[in-house]
């Protein structure tokens, strides 16, 4: 999973290019717990971690909406509305500035957890400096949203491979 999501040299061309990786695979096989794990382990290789539970509409856009509150944005508690809030979210995204005195533009990692891939289509940003990692039950996961999208398919350990 490094190799497609770890931050490498920031170049111009990067800035628009999103990393990704896609964890498929059955319910209750792993995948949100080696997203936890991940995302742990390479924290300090982000400069933002965003956890955003996608398994449905309400619950995608209540975390979405948090981003900016979360990154301390000045005027992230004067947008009144969701929408407002997520266009936000979305605008940081594309543009991710650390702080405005450092000027530096910051890596960050979103994981939509659980992902419905009709749920998730358009809260995935398409430039900025970042990686996606997405967690579903929905092999396609894989394929869906980014043409460099590599993944794995989780299945269950056998019997002799367990213990």
């Amino acid at each position: 999973m490094d190799t497609y999501l770890l931050p490498q040299e920031i170049s111009p061309a990067d800035m628009t290019s999103i990393r990704s990786y896609a964890i498929c695979g059955a319910s209750g096989i792993g995948k949100t717990e080696l997203a936890i794990e991940y995302a742990y382990s390479r924290r300090h290789q982000f400069g933002a971690v965003f956890w955003l539970h996608a398994g449905n509409a309400a619950q995608l856009m209540s975390d979405f909406c948090q981003i900016p509150g979360y990154l301390g944005l000045a005027n992230a508690y004067s947008h009144p509305t969701l929408e407002s809030r997520k266009k936000l979210a979305k605008a940081w995204l594309n543009n991710p500035k650390k702080s405005v005195d450092w000027g530096v533009n910051c890596r960050w990692l979103l994981i939509f957890d659980n992902a419905d891939l009709n749920v998730i289509a358009d809260y995935i940003p398409h430039g900025g400096n970042g990686s996606v990692l997405i967690t579903s039950r929905n092999y396609a996961a894989k394929d869906c949203f980014f043409e460099n999208g590599p993944g794995v398919d989780l299945s269950p350990f056998s019997k002799t491979g367990s213990g």
